[in-house]
């Protein structure tokens, strides 16, 4: 049985949550949330990251003026990720969807098959590393309320494999072409993303793994529904409802250049050349934002997986995760995103917060200790 959290959750969000955009849940366009308010980070039982101009909760200055907080429940003490490509679209050269409509310096456009690399070498090459080493200050079975584990006996800490990559799936049944109709407007009833999370790990035979992150990555051109009216989102982990315990944890990775590319969409609102200005052949700069919300879904799903029906890992007063408070801060500034090299590349990433940083203060870094 679950530990209850410390302090009001804010999961019983009431919103009128309609069919918008395509790709990463587009509505009006990225930017502030305006009529809307502030963009909560949990609806129903998905935690949100939003696009950056959205005001969300964690954009507020309070996001940064306190450490993540212990809540009793689990972490992922020894992180794998299990990748899905969604769709025939990421193997089919004769697909249209398959060429991205922007040059790449050979001057041929890039293409599905080019991004699905990018996204698999950020997580073949990411484990063992300093940025990875950051969640290792966290734990699970210490004190509620307690804001690090040192002094804490009979605890488990999140461990950093060399190696998180798990496996990769290529599935090619048909996407719908409403994706995620009740994804983020009800998590009571399985929508298509957690239907599809399941036939993930039921191929790879892992649906009990409670250190296991089962990634779905969309294909191009498809309505989302949820963000209404707030902006749009760039992806948010959950887990799939078990009433007698923990479920499976999941993140869903919409077609963010569906954004990026999109039209009257700001420019990198989901992460598009938000570290790399110039394209290269590898894909940085055009692919940014896919390694950027990746990082920041899979970290905050190590440290704080269970999203339904409340909270129980390590986020803040405001429910703020590793992630969410170190979100969209500027390439060049403290804490601000920049470029990881990796032995399968070089990768943007955003910083995680560490409540060991600054004397025990917190702060966003890149790296740990």
């Amino acid at each position: 049985m679950r530990a209850r959290r410390l302090g009001a959750m804010g999961l019983g969000l009431v919103t009128a949550l309609g069919a918008v955009g395509m790709g990463a849940a587009r509505a009006s366009g990225p930017g502030p949330a305006g009529a809307g308010g502030v963009a909560p980070l949990n609806i129903n039982g998905k935690h949100v990251f939003w696009a950056r101009g959205v005001r969300s909760a964690a954009s507020l200055s309070t996001a940064t003026a306190n450490n993540l907080i212990y809540h009793g429940g689990a972490v992922e003490t020894t992180p794998k990720v299990y990748l899905t490509f969604w769709g025939s679209e990421w193997t089919d050269p004769t697909n249209p969807a398959y060429q991205i409509p922007v040059k790449s310096p050979s001057g041929s456009d890039y293409n599905l098959g080019q991004l699905q690399n990018y996204i698999v070498s950020f997580f073949s090459g990411v484990g063992g590393t300093a940025w990875n080493n950051i969640q290792t200050q966290y734990c699970q079975g210490g004190s509620i309320g307690d804001l690090t584990c040192a002094n804490s006996s009979g605890i488990s800490s999140v461990t950093n494999p060399s190696s998180v990559l798990a496996g990769v799936w290529n599935d090619t049944s048909a996407a719908p072409a409403v994706i995620d109709t009740l994804g983020l407007a009800e998590n009571a009833v399985p929508d298509p993303v957690a239907t599809e999370a399941k036939s993930a790990a039921a191929h790879f035979g892992d649906a009990t793994d409670l250190n296991a992150t089962f990634f779905v990555f969309a294909p191009p051109g498809r309505v989302a529904t949820g963000a209404t009216p707030f902006g749009a989102y760039c992806g948010y982990h959950s887990e799939v409802t078990n009433p007698s315990g923990h479920g499976l944890r999941y993140a869903f990775i919409p077609y963010l250049l569906d954004v990026d590319l999109g039209p009257g969409a700001a420019l990198g609102s989901c992460g598009m050349n938000y570290v790399n200005k110039t394209n290269t052949a590898s894909g940085n700069g055009i692919f940014d934002g896919f390694s950027i919300v990746s990082g920041h879904e899979y970290a905050e799903a190590v440290t704080d997986p269970d999203a339904w029906p409340f909270q129980d890992g390590w986020n803040d007063i405001s429910t703020n995760e590793n992630g969410d408070k170190c979100a969209w801060i500027s390439p060049g500034q403290p804490g601000g995103a920049t470029n990881l090299s990796l032995s399968t590349g070089q990768f943007a990433v955003q910083s995680l917060w560490s409540n060991a940083f600054n004397q025990g203060q917190g702060g966003c870094v890149v790296s740990y200790p």
